[in-house]
């Protein structure tokens, strides 16, 4: 009896959950990281408000906005330039919708046509 007293209380045994000792406290129970109020976004997060501006470049600029983004999105991470790039078409397509709303809205139209062997052609009207 003496020799239990003298023993060291031992830790009971759990099951080994692949986890580094080194690394307790750094997350919460739910597999996240825990709340970082200083970290700085990943180089393929971009914000609504850029999202925002390339949609709005694209429809007030039209193609010439697909020149803009690739000068300026050349060096950056391949992520953002591919969302830069897809957000600037959909403002362009969106420019151009509004544009042939706009065209009918004033009685003309819009449209194209194609025939085989001539080539295709893009037609406004507004008489």
């Amino acid at each position: 009896m003496a020799e239990e007293r003298n023993r060291p209380p031992q830790k009971p045994e759990t099951e080994d959950d692949g986890r580094n000792p080194a690394d307790a406290g750094q997350h919460d129970g739910d597999g996240q990281g825990l709340y970082e109020p200083n970290r700085r976004p990943d180089a393929g997060e971009v914000s609504r408000g850029m999202i925002a501006a390339w949609v709005a470049m694209g429809v007030l600029l039209g193609i010439f906005s697909l020149i803009i983004v690739f000068f300026l999105y050349s060096k950056r991470d391949a992520a953002v330039r591919a969302q830069a790039i897809r957000f600037t078409l959909m403002g362009i397509g969106i420019g151009l919708i509004l544009e042939i709303m706009l065209l009918q809205y004033m009685m003309g139209d819009a449209g194209a046509g194609a025939t085989a062997g001539d080539g295709a052609a893009w037609t406004s009207t507004n008489f």
